[in-house]
């Protein structure tokens, strides 16, 4: 009998090191190809789009083969949540991401995306009304700051050039945060591959309905 993936066995640690550094990897790549895609006349819709349907049919075929898989939607309120998940996690987000790259370089991009976990805590403290603590304002405000050098370099002109499409990064990072803050609700309760295979399905259904009115 085929063994299959047990999340309660305990696995070599090198194993998470080689799985997250591989996920680093090829997630700092994803920038690089995807300026190097505009350089051939891609738009980003038509590249965004590609790109999620193929992922689509990949995590759909993971999903049919998993043993875990049924569609857990016990309530209209988790159905809700996978609709929101699909929408900011996987067409919003990644939209206004490949929008933010046809103005930035892929080395700000990638700084900037990854401010998400400011947006999660914030997000988070604000729907439990948590007091954010002094250090976390301080630990914002490093960053923040090391972000306007990023983005200007300490000149005024080249501010300008990246405002626009460093603020559209920034607001893929904030929808992603929402994202993972709707994620954390309902993981446990449907799994991962069934959150992302539905998300990924969504988000193409809601590419379909936009690129469909553009035309």
């Amino acid at each position: 009998m085929k063994k299959r993936f047990n999340p309660q066995r305990k696995y070599p640690p090198f194993l998470g090191v080689f799985f997250a550094i591989s996920a680093t990897l090829f997630l700092s790549i994803k920038p690089i190809i995807i300026k190097v895609i505009y350089e051939h006349g891609v738009t980003p819709e038509d590249a965004l789009y590609i790109r999620q349907v193929i992922a689509a049919v990949v995590l759909s075929l993971l999903f049919l083969c998993s043993p875990k898989n049924r569609l857990l939607v016990k309530s209209r309120k988790m159905g809700i949540y996978l609709l929101l998940i699909g929408f900011f996690g996987f067409f919003l987000s990644p939209l206004l991401d490949f929008w933010g790259l046809v103005y930035v370089s892929a080395v700000l991009e990638r700084m900037l995306l990854f401010t998400y976990p400011v947006f999660v805590i914030l997000i988070t403290a604000l729907l439990n009304k948590w007091k954010i603590r002094v250090w976390t304002c301080v630990f914002f405000f490093i960053i923040y700051i090391g972000l306007f050098f990023a983005l200007s370099g300490g000149n005024l002109s080249i501010l300008k050039m990246n405002m626009f499409g460093g603020t559209l990064i920034l607001l893929s990072a904030f929808t992603y945060a929402i994202y993972l803050v709707l994620a954390s609700k309902v993981l446990t309760k449907t799994g991962v591959i069934n959150v992302n295979a539905i998300g990924m399905v969504v988000s193409v259904l809601f590419l379909s309905i936009y690129l469909g009115a553009m035309c």
